[in-house]
């Protein structure tokens, strides 16, 4: 494991999906004080170790791992289905792309909740999650549905195979859990 903390590529003028995760994250970093990280739409790296998700650091070199690491504190990064859909499409006008989008959670209850974590559990965190979700003024999203919450390490981190999501980081007092929602979200261009 990893004890760096990596430094986000800056997307400059995001489009798109970005435009719309990178709202989604922004609000939940200002929402969820606690929130160390929020690292967008991550990569899915192929190597003999294993599958798993990484980001792209600034460096424009290195891809960083995103699974359980306590150096990274609490944090959310995205991951895409291999499908978008085009949803009212008409030529010169806007654009809707829909797509169904998985938002990975890991946490420490330590750090979420100082005062009192041996009282918090899982079910607080995702309830402060979905919040602020559900606050969020997203410009460049129509509609934002979630349907379904996974737990267990296999679901959270779906299509990977890594030792380190093994059942050890979700034990108490690690947490982690995997939301996944429709998006529906527009072209910059006509927002």
């Amino acid at each position: 494991m990893s004890t760096r903390v990596p430094t986000f590529q800056t997307i400059v003028a995001p489009a798109l999906l970005d435009r719309a995760l990178g709202q989604i994250s922004s609000n939940m970093s200002t929402k969820l004080t606690w929130l160390n990280g929020a690292y967008g739409l991550a990569q899915k790296i192929i190597k003999p170790d294993g599958t798993y998700p990484v980001i792209y650091e600034e460096n424009g070199i290195d891809h960083f791992p995103l699974y359980p690491n306590e150096n990274l504190g609490n944090f959310i990064y995205f991951e895409r289905t291999e499908r978008t859909n085009f949803w009212n499409y008409q030529r010169r006008n806007t654009i809707n792309y829909n797509e169904t989008i998985g938002m990975v959670f890991w946490g420490d209850l330590r750090t979420i909740y100082p005062a009192d974590w041996q009282q918090r559990t899982r079910e607080h965190v995702r309830d402060e999650v979905v919040t602020a979700i559900d606050s969020g003024a997203y410009t460049s999203i129509q509609s934002l549905q979630l349907n379904a919450f996974w737990y267990e390490g296999n679901n959270i981190y779906q299509g990977h195979s890594i030792k380190e999501i093994d059942s050890q980081y979700l034990m108490r007092p690690f947490i982690g859990f995997r939301i996944d929602f429709d998006i529906t979200y527009n072209n910059e261009n006509y927002c």
